[in-house]
């Protein structure tokens, strides 16, 4: 077996593992896509409760995380990191 192979199988068991905890029930009714592929890890990173800043809307083509960066010792909300 090559190393890619290797990590493209690894890959692919993460995700259908990812996809029995999301859905749980509901997994073998939804189809496998590359969009789920791209989205499943903050669908479960959000359901264990590590990702408090995940953006949750009615949107299913991504998934967002909104979280102040420092700029240069400003917030991108514009306000002074020390305040």
């Amino acid at each position: 077996m090559k190393f890619i192979e290797i990590y493209l199988i690894k890959a692919i068991n993460e995700y259908v593992e990812s996809r029995k905890y999301v859905y749980e029930e509901r997994e073998a009714k939804r189809p496998m896509t590359l969009m789920d592929l791209a989205t499943v890890f903050g669908k479960e990173q959000r359901k264990n409760g590590s990702l408090p800043d995940l953006e949750v809307s009615d949107e299913i083509n991504a998934c967002s995380i909104y979280i102040d960066v420092p700029v240069e010792r400003i917030n991108e909300d514009g306000k002074s990191r020390n305040n």
